[in-house]
């Protein structure tokens, strides 16, 4: 009786499934974290910053600014320019797509856990 190896939970995994893993997400984290940068208009600087694999889920916009605007007058003043570069707050329009990011991502690290998983169970012959 003492003879039977334990099974082991279906929690548990190997370690060296844990650092592939690791590998994993953090190379799922890259490819999310850089933006793209896209100019409308190359003469006033206005444009967009985007975010998220394999959406882009996150925006931010871009625009210069002028002394007269009294929203960035005061940064205008410190920079002691009439004219700024400004870069709006990250803004998240469509949440789905950022739930859909989320998910795949997800989705891509479960599979490649149990994928490993499943090519080290010992072989029954």
């Amino acid at each position: 009786m003492s003879d039977l190896p334990k099974k082991r939970r279906w929690f548990q995994f190997h370690l060296s499934t844990a650092i592939v893993l690791m590998v994993v997400s953090g190379a799922l984290l890259w490819l999310n974290m850089p933006d793209r940068e896209y100019d409308f208009s190359l003469s006033t600087r206005t444009g967009f910053k985007e975010a998220g694999w394999p959406f882009a889920a996150v925006f931010r916009e871009t625009h210069q600014a002028h002394i007269s605007d009294p929203k960035y007058k005061a940064r205008c003043e410190e920079a002691d320019c009439d004219l700024i570069f400004v870069e709006e707050d990250w803004h998240i329009p469509k949440k789905w797509l950022a739930v859909a990011d989320v998910v795949i991502c997800a989705a891509i690290v479960c599979s490649v856990g149990f994928a490993l998983q499943r090519l080290s169970l010992p072989r029954a012959e």
